[in-house]
């Protein structure tokens, strides 16, 4: 390998583990944010349907992929075959298709967030070989 190359795929390595790192933190906030919910709160109907929704979408990625499925997020067949080319969630550890990647990065950005209840998959579980709670 020469030295063009060994310098670009270190600098692509680089930029895999500074995103891996934001997506950690991001994912690090967002959990303790969950767990600082005030009690009062967690008892509610509507935070159970988040913890739902939120263990649904968990055990979805352990077989996400064993078949095509849609984009749990939008419902969309736009998922790659090939995972590398999907784009990973900011909001769970799961896959979902570049089109909502780039969505759920401008929600960030404006601050709305689009709430798991609210994902495709949550909302239609059997298309994803999920049951229903």
């Amino acid at each position: 390998m020469n030295k063009v190359r060994r310098k670009a795929l270190t600098e692509i390595q680089e930029q895999l583990d500074s995103l891996r790192e934001q997506f950690e933190s991001i994912k690090e906030e967002e959990e303790e944010a969950r767990d600082n919910i005030p009690e009062t709160m967690q008892e509610s109907e509507r935070y159970e349907k988040a913890e739902a929704a939120r263990q649904m979408i968990e055990q979805f990625s352990e077989i996400q992929r064993e078949g095509h499925f849609p984009c749990p997020r939008c419902g969309h067949y736009r998922m790659d075959a090939d995972p590398i080319r999907n784009a990973l969630s900011r909001r769970a550890d799961v896959q979902i298709c570049d089109q909502c990647g780039i969505e759920e990065a401008l929600e960030d950005a404006s601050g709305a967030r689009t709430p798991l209840t609210m994902w495709n998959i949550a909302l239609e579980p059997e298309a994803y070989r999920m049951a229903r709670n």
